[in-house]
């Protein structure tokens, strides 16, 4: 076994011990305001340390104190890494940092040195505390206000560490849908979800760049495809359900929930309007905007804005006729290529063969609904119309490893069971008319 598969399984074994851990607390009588099946426990614990969202019970009327918390320590350890928490706590306790533990480091940041990669570790860590403690501060004008310093104080946590882990946890049980008016919970819980579904790799470019024009192609690509993507999904949003379920709003409540939804749904969850309610239209926009998710190396899933972006540059050179696939004055690595759209099709025939075997389980929902949901939780998103408390326990186990898969990447599950050889020949080439 090659020293890739073996850091494979270590971060597979540590990230299954961790949700099993959380499955178990949750399960407890101490957690809970009433007994929950393991399953459900199970369900959530992994969809809260994969920052998804989607859960079989309502948060706030299955769980106690105690059990937010634990919830809320699966989403900060899930949204910043475990491997990037535990070396960040061994720095901190001046302990010393072992060779493995480098190599996992390594491996989970996808470099190829560890050279300063310890410093940075430090720093990204820190500027996620702060960036969540602003935003707890910010947020909590609204909820102390409403629910009291004790419990006010802890929902502004809590709701802080969701967004920014783009987890779309909320202890309401309509989510954000009673603050769809309120200015600071539409500006900050969107600009929470922008700067960690970013990725660390483009906080740190943006932080040693200074200039916009310095920046990396890698940074570019991320936030120009973020921008583009949040301006598509806002107007197409808006003009879908204008006559729907934004017709009893003014125009300002409309720009709210439109770039809210934009925003949360290709990362977060979270939602400021009933998703149930939506035109299938509407949904079937919303797919494709979970399905591209977030930044590489960010708390967000799906297959990743850089992954979506060098697919269309690739199929745009196709038919242009390019040999050399550029963007921003940049060719893209032939290999990289090969990679995206690998990513792109493994992807799309696990949501379509997971669709298929819940559509099977559950016949009583619409294709809609169930595609809807899966891509959800590949996505690692957390909407939801409605339908994951019905799921048949068979539906629920699918959708947990689907959790599981968005969140560590499909190349990397695939690296366990496929290993690379090295190509000793290679056979004659014959024409296949396409």
């Amino acid at each position: 076994m090659n020293t890739i598969s073996k850091l494979t399984i270590l971060y597979l074994t540590l990230f299954l011990t961790t949700t099993i851990v959380g499955s178990i607390l949750l399960y407890l009588p101490i957690t809970g305001r009433k007994s929950i099946h393991f399953i459900d426990a199970f369900f959530v614990a992994t969809s809260a340390f994969t920052v998804t969202g989607l859960s079989t019970v309502d948060i706030p009327s299955q769980f106690n104190d105690l059990g937010y918390l634990v919830i809320l320590l699966l989403i900060q350890i899930g949204g910043l890494g475990i491997v990037t928490l535990t070396i960040f706590i061994l720095i901190l306790t001046r302990k010393n940092i072992s060779f493995k533990n480098r190599e996992l480091l390594l491996y989970t940041w996808s470099e190829d040195n560890d050279s300063g990669l310890l410093k940075i570790t430090m720093r990204l860590v820190i500027f996620s505390l702060i960036v969540e403690l602003i935003g707890a501060i910010i947020l909590s004008a609204v909820f102390i206000p409403d629910h009291g310093i004790a419990k006010g104080g802890f929902i502004s946590i809590f709701t802080s560490i969701s967004s920014f882990n783009n987890a779309g946890f909320s202890l309401f049980s309509k989510s954000l849908i009673p603050y769809s008016d309120n200015l600071i919970v539409n500006v900050i819980v969107p600009l929470l979800i922008i700067i960690g579904g970013i990725g660390y790799i483009v906080i740190l470019d943006l932080w040693q760049s200074k200039r916009i024009t310095k920046l990396k192609l890698h940074s570019k690509i991320v936030l120009t495809t973020t921008g583009i993507l949040i301006i598509i999904g806002s107007l197409s949003f808006w003009l879908l359900e204008l006559n729907n379920t934004l017709k009893n709003d003014n125009w300002i409540v409309q720009i709210y929930k439109s770039v809210f939804q934009s925003v949360s749904t290709r990362t977060a969850g979270f939602n400021t309007v009933d998703i149930g309610q939506l035109h299938d239209s509407t949904l079937l926009i919303f797919d494709m905007l979970m399905f591209i998710g977030a930044g590489p190396m960010s708390t967000g899933g799906g297959i990743k804005v850089t992954t979506f972006t060098i697919i269309l540059v690739y199929i745009y050179s196709q038919l242009k006729s390019q040999k050399h696939p550029h963007i921003f004055k940049k060719s893209i690595i032939n290999e990289q290529i090969n990679k995206a759209i690998t990513i792109g099709f493994l992807s799309s025939i696990l949501v379509l063969i997971t669709t298929f075997i819940i559509s099977i389980q559950n016949p009583k929902f619409s294709m809609s609904q169930i595609l809807f949901e899966t891509i959800s939780a590949f996505g690692t998103v957390g909407l939801s119309t409605g339908i994951t408390a019905d799921l048949t326990t068979i539906s629920k186990i699918v959708l947990i490893l689907l959790m599981i898969i968005g969140k560590i990447g499909i190349l990397i599950i695939m690296a366990i069971f496929i290993h690379p050889k090295k190509e000793r020949y290679y056979y004659s080439t014959e024409k296949v008319h396409l």
